[in-house]
């Protein structure tokens, strides 16, 4: 089956009222299991690889390319709608690469950018992506770390801003931060319902939840 479209796979949950799932891989085996999942349950997903897993030199150098046509390849075999995304480039030059590499979604990482940067950053690569078919998520706000000693720099994301965001970037879904935490394994996080609630009146694009093992089952 040719792969999806990720707008398109987002407008038909929207529409059937459900959520998809991107499970990230960290090899061919692990990309297989999540496919396999997927068909076993005649559920679309969306399937990839972080930027945050692998070595920076070795991405930008060929692992981008490598990857993508690795997935794309899986990918095209599954009897239900795939995206491929390029998930939490570290750099612009990955995320560049990513779409020129067979992904139909990519998300740039802009967590050490003030936020004029980012938004410009952004803008620049929804620019690029769309150019050629491929889809931009955007992250705004800032996730807790399970794994840190502390919760850092954590930054809740304002409704407001996010449209404006939104607006100003052309980005395709945003990822939000709604007390949802990066690598929870032990436990389950505090969701500000009515900051979600808010978000999704105010934003007119899907978004994005990061950090699922946090989400308590009852917030899905």
């Amino acid at each position: 089956m040719p792969l999806a479209p990720l707008p398109e796979l987002l407008s038909r949950a929207v529409e059937g009222v459900y959520g998809i799932g991107y499970f990230e891989s960290w090899d061919l085996p692990s990309l297989e299991a999540v496919l396999e999942a997927a068909e076993a349950e005649r559920a679309p997903v969306i399937v990839g690889f972080g930027g945050m897993m692998v070595d920076a030199a070795w991405l930008e150098s060929r692992g981008v390319a490598m990857l993508g046509a690795a997935a794309r390849t899986v990918a095209e075999r599954a009897s239900v709608p795939v995206a491929v995304m390029f998930n939490e480039a570290q750099t612009e030059a990955q995320a560049m690469a990513a779409l020129e590499s067979g992904y139909t979604c990519v998300l740039l990482s802009t967590d050490s950018l003030t936020d004029e940067e980012a938004l410009q950053t952004t803008a620049r690569l929804v620019r690029r992506a769309h150019a050629v078919g491929v889809a931009v998520e955007a992250e705004l706000g800032r996730l807790p770390d399970a794994t840190a000693s502390d919760e850092g720099d954590a930054e809740m994301t304002d409704p407001d801003k996010a449209a404006s965001f939104v607006e100003a970037t052309g980005v395709d879904c945003l990822a939000v931060s709604v007390g949802n935490v990066h690598i929870k394994t032990d436990g389950w996080a505090a969701v500000d319902s009515r900051r979600l609630e808010a978000l999704c009146s105010a934003v007119p694009v899907p978004l994005a939840i990061h950090g699922g093992t946090s989400f308590p089952p009852e917030a899905v």
